[in-house]
């Protein structure tokens, strides 16, 4: 797309940001550029028109200043993992973290504070050396921020809750260019808002989230194919459905390595091991599986099982259920049976214990009843691009099948901008405050390029 912003206000731009002390300005066609815009998902081409990377919490308020001084669109890049590109903007100001990553653990408070711009997998290392673990989504390589804001599914969600949920305080460069802190006690509303609003309240240079004590999970993998992938689908249905907090345990259909339809079950367990052990024995009751590995490890190790291509390209829709039923398992498995390419995938996972032990209202996230994320995942290299619509339709489709056995809404963080009817629901009775406080901390909208927020209702015309 061609930028409206024309080449002599870029230059104005660019020259306002060049007196930044030590932030790095970058131009289209050079390195710093491209390294500065380069996203995780190949699929998603967006040109903006400058990128700056800050050094400092005052050097972005500085930025944020310039750009709206100049009237340019903003938006800001963590770790660039967002499937819909979200990071960058035609025509704008991309912010790049990337230069924020300072990681400080506190053992005894089991605390880190970490920079806007740190990777999952840098805490998740940092932590590891003191004993402790951070709440994380399944990939390393996502940017903490962001998957913080939007809320934070992942491996330790049934033991420790979301992401958002031990989120303790965060530094915030707020529309006007000032700086706040938000936490409990300090800006509340705005800590409120940013735990599950994501990032359209302003760029979060620094955040501290809470640590725990959790040296060692009992984890693995089970690889079904065939007739065991429906029965394996059922019992984990089952075993998680009632399971105590400390268990939570992904499912994802795929195509394995041999090019075979398979189930994956991945557990991770924060218990006594033994008991987890007998509480995984169902599992075995499904036949040889073609892989099985379950032994005590680091929550790294456990990690480091996910692996997702960099540079490839990636759709993704998503849906909620409240539990797993045979219809919808009967959905899912013609879904399977239907991909396009090796690369399509359906991650399932379940949403119980501590984080939905939260009360509703306690953050803006939306959804806090148990139930199961469904992620309709469209992978594709650039060998098999000519068919790219088709992988897309493979995911629409498949949301669109399984709507009707759906909770309403979805997950803010998958969302993409084409889903508008389910992030209209996905706030659920937080949407309205969450709209006060966005018209509140940034009336202007300068930060529109984010998780989509619901559009708020069309204004009443008076009968007289």
């Amino acid at each position: 797309m061609t930028p409206a912003y024309s080449p002599a206000a870029v230059m104005a731009l660019a020259d306002d940001l060049d007196r930044l002390r030590s932030g790095l300005v970058a131009r289209p066609q050079t390195p710093d550029f491209a390294a500065a815009c380069g996203l995780w998902n190949a699929a998603v081409i967006h040109w903006p028109v400058l990128a700056v990377t800050p050094v400092t919490t005052e050097e972005t308020a500085a930025v944020v200043r310039v750009a709206v001084r100049h009237g340019v669109p903003l938006s800001v890049k963590g770790g660039g993992h967002d499937w819909a590109g979200r990071a960058l903007r035609d025509g704008g100001l991309v912010i790049d973290l990337s230069r924020l990553r300072d990681i400080a653990i506190n053992p005894e408070a089991r605390t880190a504070r970490v920079g806007g711009g740190v990777l999952a997998g840098m805490v998740v290392a940092a932590a590891e050396d003191h004993g402790l673990v951070a709440t994380t989504g399944t990939i390393f390589q996502v940017g903490l921020t962001g998957l913080t804001l939007g809320g934070g599914y992942g491996l330790l969600t049934g033991a420790y809750g979301l992401a958002l949920d031990n989120l303790l305080s965060a530094t915030v460069v707020m529309a006007d260019g000032g700086v706040m802190t938000a936490s409990a006690g300090e800006n509340p509303d705005l800590f409120w808002a940013l735990r599950g609003g994501g990032g359209n309240f302003g760029v979060v240079t620094e955040l501290t989230v809470r640590l725990h004590a959790q040296p060692q999970v009992l984890s693995g993998a089970f690889l079904f194919t065939g007739a065991q992938i429906r029965p394996a689908l059922e019992v984990w249905a089952e075993v998680t459905a009632t399971a105590p907090a400390e268990l939570t345990m992904m499912a994802t259909l795929l195509t394995a390595d041999t090019g075979d339809a398979a189930a994956v079950l991945i557990p991770v367990w924060c218990g006594d091991p033994a008991a987890g052990e007998a509480l995984l024995k169902p599992l075995d009751t499904l036949g040889t599986p073609l892989y099985r590995d379950l032994r005590l490890m680091t929550y790294r190790q456990a990690l480091g099982m996910f692996r997702v291509a960099e540079g490839h390209h990636y759709a993704v829709r998503t849906r909620n259920a409240a539990d797993l039923t045979t219809p919808l398992i009967d959905t899912l498995l013609d879904g399977l049976s239907r991909r396009t390419v090796p690369g399509q995938s359906i991650v399932l996972h379940r949403f119980h214990g501590a984080a939905a032990a939260v009360a509703p209202d306690a953050t803006a996230f939306g959804l806090r009843q148990p139930h199961i994320l469904m992620e309709f995942v469209a992978g594709w290299d650039d060998s098999e691009t000519a068919g790219a619509a088709g992988h897309i339709a493979w995911a629409e489709a498949l949301s669109q099948a399984v709507a009707n056995h759906a909770l309403p809404g979805g997950y803010p963080n998958l969302l993409g901008p084409e889903a508008k009817e389910q992030s209209s629901a996905a706030f659920a009775a937080n949407r309205d405050r969450l709209l006060d406080l966005k018209r509140r901390f940034d009336p202007d909208g300068v930060f529109s390029s984010a998780i989509s927020l619901p559009e708020p209702a069309p204004a009443l015309s008076p009968l007289f």
